[in-house]
């Protein structure tokens, strides 16, 4: 087996890993996208702590520059973050959301800022999951914020 056989492995393994534990979490058991958003990083945080080298390898891959296995992560990545949204979107409930947002720009907006920070960690090498899930959360608390109506604002 070589380099990119083994990531191939390795990454499909930890992404179902990963699909599990987010369904274990009851994510899209809600319409509140923030409160998905939280159940998500919570089951994500929770593999981190209980298979930290896996999750290691998950930011090594989704980072890796070797071209040949680089593409495949990034399209596999695609397939899967492509579907996540697709459910969420199918879920939530647009209502909560300010009149003026638009809710296919918050959600990249989101997940280029968690994708930074994500990278920030990944280069400083300093994965802890406490240190993560707390700053996050209080991401998530500020993007809740600012996109949610507020109550009498509801029609």
């Amino acid at each position: 087996m070589n380099k990119k056989e083994l990531y191939v492995y390795l990454w499909a393994n930890a992404i179902e890993m990963t699909r599990k534990a987010i369904a274990e979490y009851k994510t899209l058991e809600t319409e509140d996208f923030f409160e998905m958003l939280k159940k998500s990083m919570l089951a994500k945080c929770s593999l981190m702590r209980e298979y930290p080298y896996i999750y290691a390898f998950l930011l090594k891959a989704y980072y890796e520059t070797a071209a040949d296995v680089k593409e495949i992560i990034r399209e596999s990545y695609a397939e899967a973050e492509a579907a996540s949204q697709h459910k969420a979107f199918d879920k939530m409930d647009i209502s909560a959301l300010r009149k003026d947002i638009d809710p296919g720009m918050m959600y990249t907006e989101i997940f280029y800022a968690v994708d930074g920070y994500m990278l920030k960690k990944y280069r400083s090498d300093r994965i802890v999951p406490d240190e993560i899930e707390r700053d996050i959360m209080m991401l998530i608390d500020f993007w809740s914020k600012i996109y949610s109506q507020k109550e009498d604002e509801h029609e």
